[in-house]
């Protein structure tokens, strides 16, 4: 065998176990009505402001602040052992939701026909994340938002700015916060038994 087929069978399967590590990625914390106040107030206001300072330097159309993130706050912070706020399904939900609506999106742009998009988006959407076991309902509805809000549509790139922010963006700064408030409680918890 080549030495070029076996480094090539290393990396495929360092990337395979990366991929597995991945998926198996859990900020799993103890949930409290406090935790879930202050990472809900961390992750919304955050994004508020960045979605206010957007403006203010120019990006008049800057969406940042959309009401899917509310739910994400929901699996992240009040119920965040549940397969469905999982990093994997985060992130690849949003990316996939988001990219069917592009693709409906430009398909309508440039067919001139209307597919229906706040019905077909969801629904490829869903199915899609089935698919690939990323099932996210967040993503999903950010999905939605998209193919029902004019000024989704109107991001950068023909809409296409919309998956980096709000949804790529949105996502890892939720998940950056879910990741900090499971090491505060680890970190308050280890203090509170010592």
């Amino acid at each position: 065998m080549p030495v070029s087929d076996l480094v090539d069978a290393r990396v495929d399967s360092r990337l395979r176990q990366r991929l597995r590590d991945f998926r198996a990625l859990t900020f799993k914390h103890e949930a409290t009505p406090l935790t879930a106040f202050f990472g809900t107030m961390v992750v919304l206001g955050g994004l508020s402001v960045a979605q206010s300072a957007a403006r203010v330097l120019g990006a008049s159309d800057a969406m940042l602040a959309i009401g899917s993130f509310a739910s994400v706050c929901t699996l992240l912070f009040a119920s965040p052992a549940a397969p469905l706020g999982i990093p994997w399904n985060m992130v690849v939900g949003h990316a996939v939701s988001v990219g069917v609506a592009l693709l409906v999106h430009w398909t309508e742009l440039l067919s001139g026909l209307d597919l229906h998009a706040q019905v077909l988006v969801p629904s490829a959407a869903i199915a899609l994340q089935m698919q690939l076991g990323a099932v996210n309902p967040p993503a999903a509805a950010a999905a939605e938002i998209f193919a029902s809000d004019p000024l989704a549509q109107r991001q950068p790139l023909y809409g296409a700015f919309f998956l980096v922010a709000p949804a790529l963006v949105g996502t890892a700064w939720a998940l950056l916060v879910q990741y900090a408030t499971m090491r505060t409680v680890k970190l308050l918890k280890a203090r509170r038994d010592a």
